[in-house]
């Protein structure tokens, strides 16, 4: 990843802020120079250690599994983003685009038996939850719940991470009445995306 120093994010906090709110990674995986890429839900854990674990699953059918075992994958989350106007600088210039995203590396470990796939799953599912007002209580459909039907139809995995880069593009290469008028500028909007990087903004600056 082009990594500018002034865009270069070491903030623990805020990394995993960016994983855990947008959940939905992009899992690269390459043999022989030929890329495997799966797009997965993924939870955020840490080891006794601190280190950061990432959990999840994957359909068996789905061939990456047998290339990610043992192998050195690179996870991306992409953050909020929005497009920037040279409309709100002091002086006009050119437009831009803000955004955060975080690339990691890790090895990852398969969880082949039942009782692990299904914590694999449950985790997923109580993070995804938590914020429900009405959860979905967790089950196993009973034409998965035998010993090995379950395993037949999802792998689980661990990648334990070894490396983390985030970029936060935010404009910090522009000037203060430019940053002021690019959060005026994207709070005006009243879209999803505009509002999060505003808020991004407004939280780091």
């Amino acid at each position: 990843m082009y990594l500018p120093t002034r865009f270069d994010c070491q903030d623990k906090v805020a990394i995993r802020s960016i994983i855990e709110n947008n959940p939905l990674a992009t899992i690269i995986t390459c043999e022989q120079n030929e890329p495997f890429i799966s797009h997965l839900p993924l939870v955020l854990e840490e080891n006794e250690e601190k280190d950061w674990i990432l959990v999840g699953h994957m359909a068996r059918p789905n061939q990456h599994w047998k290339k990610i075992a043992g192998s050195t994958s690179t996870i991306i989350f992409h953050g909020p983003n929005a497009y920037i106007t040279p409309k709100w600088y002091e002086h006009n210039d050119v437009p831009t685009w803000n955004y955060a995203t975080i690339h990691l590396k890790g090895v990852t470990t398969l969880i082949s038996d039942t009782n692990g796939i299904e914590l694999c799953l449950k985790k997923l599912s109580d993070v995804s939850e938590k914020n429900s007002s009405d959860p979905w209580d967790f089950w196993i459909p009973d034409d998965l719940s035998g010993t090995s039907q379950l395993s037949s139809a999802i792998v689980g995995f661990k990648i334990s991470i070894t490396e983390v880069k985030a970029k936060f593009k935010l404009s910090q290469n522009r000037s203060p009445k430019d940053l002021e008028g690019i959060l005026k500028g994207l709070e005006a909007r009243q879209d999803a995306k505009s509002s999060e990087i505003a808020k991004l903004m407004r939280n780091r600056y």
